[in-house]
C-alpha cells in the first residue's frame, strides 16, 4: 500500500501515488495503528483492502475489507472486454422503473439477464429488450 503510493519505481505508482493517492500519517508511521484498525474492522486473510472513494487515499474513514471479487468488480465498473468505458448506464423496466447500472455483471446477476446481450445493448449493437428492459448509456440513446 505504501509502496504503490510513495515509491515512484513501483509499477503501480502511476495508478496510485502519481494520482495523488496517499496513506494517512497514522498508518504510514505505525504498522500497529494500521493493524489495530484492520482487526477492529473485520480483517480476514480472505479479504482485501478497498478504498470506498477511489479518489481519496488510504485512511480509516475511507477503507474497508471486501472480497477480491468485489474489489475487482468495483475496479471494473463499466469496463467491458474491449476496454471501452460505458458511462451513464441505466435500464428501464415497468416493474422496477429506472435502475442505474454501476456494475454490469452484478446488474445481470441480480435481474437474471444475459451479460453479453446487456453489454451489446449498452453499446448500441443490438435491441435487447428482455423481460421488458430497455438499456441506455452514453453510447446509445435507446436499444
Amino acid at each position: 500500500m505504501i509502496e504503490r503510493c510513495e515509491n515512484k519505481n513501483n509499477p503501480n505508482y502511476p495508478k496510485y501515488g502519481a494520482k495523488g493517492i496517499s496513506v494517512c500519517d497514522s498508518w504510514r508511521i505505525s504498522f500497529d495503528n494500521f493493524k489495530n484498525w484492520a482487526v477492529d474492522n473485520g480483517y480476514d486473510d480472505s479479504l482485501t483492502i478497498d478504498r470506498i472513494d477511489s479518489l481519496k487515499g488510504y485512511c480509516p474513514t475511507n477503507c474497508r475489507w471486501i472480497t477480491l471479487s468485489e474489489n475487482s468488480a468495483r475496479a471494473n465498473i463499466g469496463i467491458v472486454k474491449n476496454k471501452s468505458k460505458l458511462k451513464n448506464m441505466y435500464a428501464v423496466n415497468e416493474t422496477h422503473g429506472r435502475i442505474d447500472i454501476t456494475n454490469i455483471k452484478s446488474f445481470c446477476m441480480e435481474y437474471g439477464l444475459n451479460y453479453s446481450m446487456v453489454v451489446s445493448a449498452l453499446h448500441g449493437r443490438c435491441k435487447y429488450k428482455a423481460s421488458g428492459w430497455m438499456f441506455f448509456s452514453n453510447v446509445n440513446d435507446n436499444c
